[in-house]
Protein backbone atom coordinates (compact mmCIF):
# COMPACT_ATOMS: atom_id res chain seq x y z
CA UNK A 1 0.00 0.00 0.00
CA UNK A 2 1.11 3.62 -0.82
CA UNK A 3 2.03 6.33 1.79
CA UNK A 4 -1.03 8.87 0.28
CA UNK A 5 -3.22 6.34 0.86
CA UNK A 6 -5.20 4.71 4.43
CA UNK A 7 -7.31 2.28 5.75
CA UNK A 8 -10.53 3.50 7.86
CA UNK A 9 -12.43 1.33 10.00
CA UNK A 10 -16.03 1.95 9.95
CA UNK A 11 -19.31 0.36 12.09
CA UNK A 12 -20.89 -2.30 9.30
CA UNK A 13 -24.41 -1.70 9.19
CA UNK A 14 -25.10 -5.01 10.83
CA UNK A 15 -23.94 -3.45 13.97
CA UNK A 16 -25.48 -0.03 13.58
CA UNK A 17 -29.35 -1.77 13.25
CA UNK A 18 -28.51 -4.35 16.35
CA UNK A 19 -27.19 -0.98 18.52
CA UNK A 20 -30.27 0.59 17.19
CA UNK A 21 -32.63 -2.33 18.48
CA UNK A 22 -31.41 -2.50 21.72
CA UNK A 23 -31.57 1.12 21.96
CA UNK A 24 -35.07 0.90 21.57
CA UNK A 25 -35.94 -1.74 23.55
CA UNK A 26 -34.37 -0.22 26.51
CA UNK A 27 -36.33 3.36 25.35
CA UNK A 28 -39.06 0.84 25.46
CA UNK A 29 -38.34 -0.75 29.30
CA UNK A 30 -38.04 2.95 30.55
CA UNK A 31 -41.19 3.67 28.57
CA UNK A 32 -39.93 6.94 26.72
CA UNK A 33 -40.19 7.52 23.01
CA UNK A 34 -36.60 8.18 21.73
CA UNK A 35 -34.45 8.48 18.97
CA UNK A 36 -31.31 6.60 18.12
CA UNK A 37 -28.88 6.90 16.00
CA UNK A 38 -25.78 5.57 14.94
CA UNK A 39 -23.06 7.06 12.99
CA UNK A 40 -20.02 5.87 11.07
CA UNK A 41 -16.50 7.38 12.00
CA UNK A 42 -17.26 10.52 9.51
CA UNK A 43 -20.54 11.17 11.69
CA UNK A 44 -22.41 9.94 8.43
CA UNK A 45 -25.85 8.43 9.26
CA UNK A 46 -25.39 4.56 9.29
CA UNK A 47 -28.73 3.57 11.15
CA UNK A 48 -31.52 5.70 12.54
CA UNK A 49 -34.90 4.81 14.35
CA UNK A 50 -37.19 7.52 15.50
CA UNK A 51 -39.95 5.76 18.01
CA UNK A 52 -43.70 5.97 18.25
CA UNK A 53 -44.40 9.46 19.99
CA UNK A 54 -40.99 10.74 20.02
CA UNK A 55 -40.74 14.79 19.38
CA UNK A 56 -39.57 15.47 15.69
CA UNK A 57 -36.56 17.96 17.53
CA UNK A 58 -35.24 14.51 19.14
CA UNK A 59 -34.10 13.75 15.24
CA UNK A 60 -31.37 16.15 14.74
CA UNK A 61 -30.23 16.36 18.86
CA UNK A 62 -29.56 12.48 18.60
CA UNK A 63 -28.17 13.18 14.88
CA UNK A 64 -25.53 15.42 16.92
CA UNK A 65 -24.90 13.41 19.83
CA UNK A 66 -23.58 11.06 17.49
CA UNK A 67 -21.22 13.10 15.19
CA UNK A 68 -19.91 15.19 18.50
CA UNK A 69 -19.05 11.53 19.95
CA UNK A 70 -17.56 10.30 17.40
CA UNK A 71 -15.74 13.07 15.69
CA UNK A 72 -14.13 13.92 19.51
CA UNK A 73 -14.07 10.18 20.28
CA UNK A 74 -15.74 10.26 23.53
CA UNK A 75 -18.81 10.28 25.24
CA UNK A 76 -20.80 13.96 24.75
CA UNK A 77 -20.92 13.52 29.05
CA UNK A 78 -17.59 13.26 29.75
CA UNK A 79 -16.79 16.39 27.20
CA UNK A 80 -19.01 18.70 28.67
CA UNK A 81 -17.35 18.01 32.43
CA UNK A 82 -13.90 18.08 31.52
CA UNK A 83 -14.46 21.29 29.90
CA UNK A 84 -16.67 22.89 32.09
CA UNK A 85 -12.87 23.42 33.67
CA UNK A 86 -12.32 26.20 31.22
CA UNK A 87 -15.61 27.41 30.02
CA UNK A 88 -13.28 29.41 27.03
CA UNK A 89 -13.22 26.00 25.60
CA UNK A 90 -16.87 25.16 25.95
CA UNK A 91 -17.65 29.03 24.70
CA UNK A 92 -15.68 28.25 21.43
CA UNK A 93 -17.82 25.46 20.55
CA UNK A 94 -20.96 27.01 20.66
CA UNK A 95 -20.49 28.48 17.02
CA UNK A 96 -19.47 24.92 15.67
CA UNK A 97 -23.07 23.41 14.02
CA UNK A 98 -23.47 20.24 15.21
CA UNK A 99 -21.67 19.75 18.51
CA UNK A 100 -24.13 18.77 21.75
CA UNK A 101 -22.40 18.47 24.52
CA UNK A 102 -24.65 16.81 26.41
CA UNK A 103 -25.58 13.44 27.65
CA UNK A 104 -26.43 11.04 25.39
CA UNK A 105 -23.52 10.40 22.61
CA UNK A 106 -21.33 7.65 23.00
CA UNK A 107 -18.03 6.85 20.59
CA UNK A 108 -18.06 2.96 18.98
CA UNK A 109 -14.73 2.54 19.45
CA UNK A 110 -12.27 -0.58 18.61
CA UNK A 111 -8.93 -0.06 20.62
CA UNK A 112 -8.15 3.48 20.17
CA UNK A 113 -9.79 3.40 16.62
CA UNK A 114 -13.25 5.26 16.45
CA UNK A 115 -15.47 3.39 14.01
CA UNK A 116 -18.64 5.72 14.81
CA UNK A 117 -21.04 6.53 17.89
CA UNK A 118 -24.29 6.15 18.97
CA UNK A 119 -26.93 9.19 19.79
CA UNK A 120 -30.00 9.02 21.97
CA UNK A 121 -32.83 11.76 22.36
CA UNK A 122 -36.03 11.58 23.79
CA UNK A 123 -35.83 11.21 28.06
CA UNK A 124 -33.83 13.18 30.19
CA UNK A 125 -29.89 13.51 30.16
CA UNK A 126 -29.20 10.55 32.24
CA UNK A 127 -32.04 8.07 30.36
CA UNK A 128 -30.41 8.97 27.25
CA UNK A 129 -27.24 8.34 28.54
CA UNK A 130 -28.73 4.88 29.84
CA UNK A 131 -30.16 3.82 26.58
CA UNK A 132 -26.71 4.42 24.54
CA UNK A 133 -24.67 2.84 27.13
CA UNK A 134 -27.19 -0.38 27.29
CA UNK A 135 -27.11 -0.21 23.49
CA UNK A 136 -23.95 -0.22 22.93
CA UNK A 137 -23.78 -3.72 25.43
CA UNK A 138 -24.17 -5.51 22.27
CA UNK A 139 -20.27 -4.92 21.68
CA UNK A 140 -19.34 -6.95 24.55
CA UNK A 141 -22.57 -10.07 23.59
CA UNK A 142 -19.73 -10.10 20.40
CA UNK A 143 -16.68 -9.95 21.86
Amino acid sequence: MSDDTFIKLSVSLDLAEQIVRAGIDKASSLSVASTIVVVDESGIIKSMARMDGAAMITVQVAQDKAYTAAGLGMATESFVSMNLKDERWLMSLWGVERVAPISGGLPITRGDRVLGAVGVSGGTFEMDAEVAAVALSVLEEQA
